[in-house]
């Protein structure tokens, strides 16, 4: 299951990281605004796994999506 396809409440505990690629689907934004949203500080930077691996937090992204919904 993509997580295109679950809710905020769905999101399984044990994955605590997720790509950019995946975050943006989730939000249901492009990659390059995902990027410009962490550029201007709306959402936090990701963790760097390896050289030219990065990810973020689930909880993150969805507390970052609370509160686009509180809006």
């Amino acid at each position: 299951m993509s997580y295109t396809q679950l809710k905020i409440a769905d999101l399984p505990d044990d994955k605590l990281l997720m790509s950019a690629r995946d975050a943006a689907s989730w939000l249901g934004i492009s990659k390059s605004h995902f990027y410009a949203l962490v550029e201007r500080g709306q959402l936090p930077e990701g963790f760097r796994v390896s050289e030219r691996c990065v990810r973020w937090r689930v909880a993150d992204v969805k507390n970052f999506a609370e509160t686009l919904e509180a809006r």
